[in-house]
């Protein structure tokens, strides 16, 4: 009975300094990783160490875990009650297949990393970097919506584009409007929000530009300030859609941060959104983090404050910070 409320909170719960209630008092620190649920969890699994606590960056990884063992118990709860939808779960499961072979592919750049929370099985976002020559990279985070049986498609459109685009000399608005154009000749409808970031290290040039409902967030280590910027509509609505675009020169601690609308949409236990500038305020307190850090620091506040189970999309974070 004790397991109850933990299990009732449906995320990871860490015991520094175990007391011998739940877990043999021989076992300095525990973990409940729970396979996360819509509500709470059902099952769960627990870690236990006997000399030694848990750091930070273990608890982050049990996180990850429990997204991806609540995702693999959904899908095993739906394929046993619904076996007449074999095919469509074989659909869900390309989907979500193409979304992590898509962000594997990435190119490493120094200063930039990202952070996805994906235990909703959207399959709706990735976040990539591409290396544009030696000096320059353009990092990504897109939020696809369309059919399931086309947002597969949609995903590796939008990837084999940028993958393109980021070896021409075009600026990021022009990307923007080329993919826009092209999803918007298509038979289906397929939109996609899109926040990039073009940064050369040699000049410090860094353009920002999207369309959609992403967020994009700038922090200037000279002001010590931080300041959303905005985008227009989704890519793909209209052909000649507005993309909005910010050209700056970065300086060493300067920091773009990224993100997809399941971070600024999820809904708190209050029933207000997290919002843009809980995003902000998260960038300009933790400028002095490293990118990994400051990425996992957005996400884990989300984790922290959702009601578990309303909104729930998939989360991406991508955060360069100039070296």
């Amino acid at each position: 009975e004790g397991w109850v409320p933990l299990l009732g909170k449906n995320k990871v719960a860490a015991e520094r300094a175990n007391d011998g209630a739940l877990v043999d008092g021989r076992y300095e620190s525990w973990m409940l990783v729970p396979a996360a649920g819509k509500q709470e969890a059902k099952i769960a699994a627990v870690v236990a160490r006997r000399k030694g606590k848990f750091h930070r960056s273990e608890i982050d990884a049990a996180t990850g875990l429990s997204s991806f063992l609540g995702q693999a118990w959904r899908g095993a709860r739906t394929r046993s009650k619904r076996a007449a939808t074999l095919a469509e779960d074989a659909r869900h499961a390309s989907l979500l297949s193409a979304q992590a072979a898509i962000a594997r592919n990435q190119d490493e750049w120094p200063g930039l990393s990202r952070a996805v929370d994906y235990g909703s099985g959207a399959g709706s976002d990735f976040a990539k970097a591409y290396r544009s020559g030696e000096y320059a990279v353009l990092a990504c985070v897109c939020d696809v919506t369309a059919e399931e049986g086309s947002r597969l498609a949609a995903m590796v459109h939008v990837d084999c584009w940028l993958s393109i685009l980021a070896q021409t000399s075009l600026e990021a608005r022009a990307m923007l409007r080329r993919i826009s154009l092209d999803l918007a000749k298509g038979r289906e409808e397929r939109y996609a929000a899109i926040a990039l970031v073009r940064h050369n290290r040699e000049t410090g040039a860094t353009e920002i530009a999207g369309c959609g409902n992403v967020g994009a967030v700038v922090f200037s280590h000279e002001t010590m300030d931080a300041r959303r910027i905005e985008f227009a509509q989704a890519a793909g609505i209209v052909p000649e859609g507005e993309i909005v675009a910010h050209s700056l020169v970065s300086r060493p601690g300067d920091v773009v941060c990224v993100y997809s609308d399941g971070v600024s949409g999820a809904k708190k236990r209050n029933g207000e959104l997290f919002g843009d500038e809980a995003v902000v305020d998260i960038v300009r307190k933790g400028y002095y983090l490293s990118a990994a850090d400051l990425a996992s620091t957005v996400l884990r506040a989300v984790s922290e404050r959702e009601e578990r189970g309303a909104n729930a999309d998939d989360r991406t974070v991508q955060v360069l910070k100039i070296e």
